[in-house]
């Protein structure tokens, strides 16, 4: 009895955890369509870790053109935030040992989630890590904590935890 027991638990958790991979996918694929409008485009896609200590998640998508990059990220679970404080992203290029920085914006708030889009003519392709962080408003120089960040792939790299990091990797 208790090995049928045990069986069942392990099933259990076998099916939820293949459907949250489900629903994963399907809000990356989501982003995807949002800001795809063309096949002559390279998609990139990043799954958004909590590095902060909380539960906060995310997906990011970028549809970049000839001339274009559009960028569309949604993230569910933030931390409420004080007075004087907001969300902000920002992409980030170490090309040539060199480290580039690019404000995005504040994040909105839209219903109990957050969602950013952010579109330019620049050519950001070596942009290929994605943060949120938290900023103060009286304090806009001050480089804020790390929410949630991730790399962007190409559209078709498996997802799995390696492709997510943490700010010592």
């Amino acid at each position: 009895m208790k090995i049928v027991l045990i069986l069942l638990i392990v099933l259990i958790i076998i099916i939820i955890g293949f459907v949250l991979f489900s629903i994963q996918r399907q809000d990356q694929d989501k982003i995807l369509n949002e800001i795809t409008t063309n096949e002559n485009t390279i998609k990139l896609i990043g799954t958004l870790k909590d590095v902060s200590g909380g539960e906060a998640t995310g997906s990011v998508g970028v549809a970049i053109g000839t001339s274009s990059y559009r960028l569309f990220a949604q993230m569910e679970n933030m931390s409420e935030l004080g007075q004087g404080m907001h969300f902000e992203a920002w992409l980030i290029s170490s090309k040539n040992d060199t480290v580039s920085f690019k404000s995005l914006g504040v994040v909105e708030k839209n219903g109990d989630k957050y969602n950013q889009t952010y579109s330019s003519n620049e050519d950001l392709t070596d942009y290929r890590f994605y943060t949120v962080t938290v900023e103060y408003i009286d304090n806009p120089n001050e480089p804020g904590e790390h929410v949630l960040d991730g790399i962007l792939y190409p559209e078709e790299k498996p997802l799995s935890d390696e492709n997510v990091i943490t700010p010592t990797q």
